[in-house]
């Protein structure tokens, strides 16, 4: 049986990317869910073999403006109820952290832009994240933060933001930095998202002039983790 992923995907430009492209080297398929045009959240995971949640602009406290969100949370826990293998990216770990008992809050101010990321020091044995370079120097792009889930390891911690992400169980990863991102993604996210880009103290310009440097010394890195955590989903 070939490999399934449910992705939930929150808004145009916030897709896969680098993701997409190691799945696909894998040989892992994709199937990319919608709710905010419309398309209906699953009711269950039969027939997948791990779930991955994207970004978005929306936040998890914002259910009565979003109400597809209930219907993913309730995915998310089911996910953790059958030991699913889970990868939340920004909103999408933002939504795995509350399933795990974590608090969702705004963050003092809105975290935009190329920042270090100092990795804790128990991420070095784990078999997915490990090899990352430390520090790593991630985009991030997000007005709220979260508590580390109960039982869970840090990630690791900007200068603004002290969790950055969590592993729970060495199946679920909660990363609130983006290291799926790509150039034209990038380039997408500043024309539909300029009020977070002002919020967050900088440019279109001077985002994307730095991009091609830092995405050239985090590709190699971050398809690794794409890679690793893809075999976790196995298909037998």
């Amino acid at each position: 049986m070939s490999r399934r992923i449910l992705v939930l995907q929150h808004a145009e430009p916030e897709h896969p990317g680098l993701l997409g492209e190691a799945l696909a080297q894998a040989g892992v398929a994709m199937i990319c869910v919608r709710a905010d045009l419309g398309q209906p959240v699953p009711e269950r995971l039969d027939g997948f073999h791990g779930l991955v949640i994207m970004g978005g602009p929306q936040s998890v406290y914002e259910e009565a403006r979003f109400p597809f969100l209930r219907a993913e949370k309730v995915l998310v826990r089911q996910a953790l109820d059958a030991h699913f293998p889970v990868l939340g990216i920004c909103l999408g770990s933002q939504l795995l952290a509350e399933a795990l008992g974590a608090t969702v809050t705004p963050g003092a101010a809105f975290e935009l832009g190329w920042k270090p990321v100092t990795l804790a020091a128990t991420l070095a044995v784990d078999p997915v994240l490990g090899p990352l370079p430390n520090p790593i120097t991630p985009l991030h792009w997000h007005g709220d933060r979260y508590d580390l889930p109960p039982g869970a390891t840090p990630f690791g911690a900007s200068a603004q933001t002290p969790v950055q992400g969590f592993i729970w169980q060495a199946r679920c990863y909660g990363l609130l930095c983006h290291l799926e991102i790509t150039l034209a993604q990038l380039s997408a996210m500043a024309a539909a998202f300029p009020d977070d880009v002002r919020r967050g103290g900088t440019t279109p310009a001077a985002l994307l002039a730095e991009a091609p440097g830092r995405l050239a010394a985090l590709r190699a890195a971050a398809l690794g983790v794409f890679h690793r955590w893809s075999s976790l989903c196995r298909g037998d």
